[in-house]
């Protein structure tokens, strides 16, 4: 539907065959709600707002409206060149309606006292819920400066979040570039989370190598630290690369076997060593409970445990003279 010409050429034939089976809509109820009224200033860098939670007045029987037919806005602006003004409503359903636009050749300096906008857009909405005045003062331009979006519907230019100093929207998502911060998915933040980068180049969070959790640059070499849960990577201080553990070890703090922390899985544990074995050596027994080769006493070669009786004691000879 045109703002300027409405729904265009109509079909006479069609429209009386369906006007044979039209279904008569329910007697119309004239719902009027009244706003707090106070004084704004209108900027010509800044669209202003005005938002107004409708009820259709539906606490009132006669006068609850259910299903819209037409909306009429009535609006007091005092201005000394009303042609710059341009204005909008928006429904609650999302429905856009262009109430006034900008006309060059409107000099009056009496501005608006009482004037009724009214629009048909909405036909069939429901009334209840937010409702959105919005009146633009300022001449066309060819690009809308920072803080603005263009939108190509409306042809204004609508501001951006406060977060963003550009944008594609409305939204705090819908960002461009930040005011402050680092944008990171078209939003606005202050730090950047673990596994990005600030760049302050760009004012952007730049994710890092995907084995990183903290990283200096994009590349596999620029790691502080592991993105690594399961700890089945380890940091290599030289080349600052995140690097496998040994096949022998399901967790590491460096390269090699015997600097493992855990065991991959059939595999023990020798603590004391920091390496994994297949099974226990002697002077060591197996602890099935933590998957780890403990030590013996000193005095056994094997045994089963820590305690005395568990010991396999080493035979003892004494000396004679």
């Amino acid at each position: 539907v045109s703002h300027l010409y409405g729904f265009g050429l109509m079909d006479a034939e069609a429209m009386v065959k369906e006007a044979e089976t039209w279904k008569q809509v329910p007697p119309q109820h004239v719902c009027e709600e009244n706003v707090v009224q106070t004084d704004r200033n209108i900027s010509p860098e800044r669209v202003l707002r005005s938002v107004f939670k409708s009820s259709g007045c539906s606490t009132q029987r006669l006068q609850w409206v259910v299903y819209l037919e037409h909306v009429v806005v009535r609006v007091t602006i005092t201005h000394p060149h009303r042609g710059d003004l341009s204005v909008t409503l928006t429904s609650p359903s999302g429905t856009r309606s262009q109430l006034l636009t900008n006309r060059p050749n409107d000099h009056s300096n009496e501005g608006f006292l009482k004037w009724e906008f009214m629009t048909t857009h909405c036909w069939g909405e429901r009334p209840t819920g937010d409702w959105i005045l919005d009146i633009s003062y300022g001449n066309c331009v060819r690009e809308c400066p920072n803080g603005f979006n263009g939108d190509e519907d409306s042809q204004e230019c609508e501001e951006c979040h406060s977060d963003c100093r550009t944008c594609s929207g409305p939204e705090d998502s819908d960002c461009d570039s930040c005011v402050d911060g680092f944008m990171l998915d078209n939003g606005c933040i202050v730090v950047c989370p673990d596994g990005f980068l600030e760049d302050t180049d760009q004012d952007i969070c730049e994710r890092c190598h995907a084995d990183c959790e903290l990283c200096d640059g994009p590349e596999p070499n620029n790691c502080d630290a592991c993105s690594d849960p399961d700890h089945t990577l380890y940091r290599a201080s030289v080349s600052r690369t995140c690097e496998r553990c040994d096949e022998s070890c399901a967790e590491c703090l460096q390269a090699g076997a015997e600097v493992c922390v855990s065991c991959r899985e059939g595999i023990v544990f020798i603590r004391k060593q920091g390496r994994c074995v297949s099974s226990c050596p002697d002077v060591y027994y197996h602890d099935t409970h933590h998957k780890t080769c403990e030590a013996c006493h000193p005095s056994c070669t094997t045994c089963t445990g820590t305690v005395w009786n568990k010991l396999h004691m080493t035979k003892y000879f004494r000396q004679t003279s």
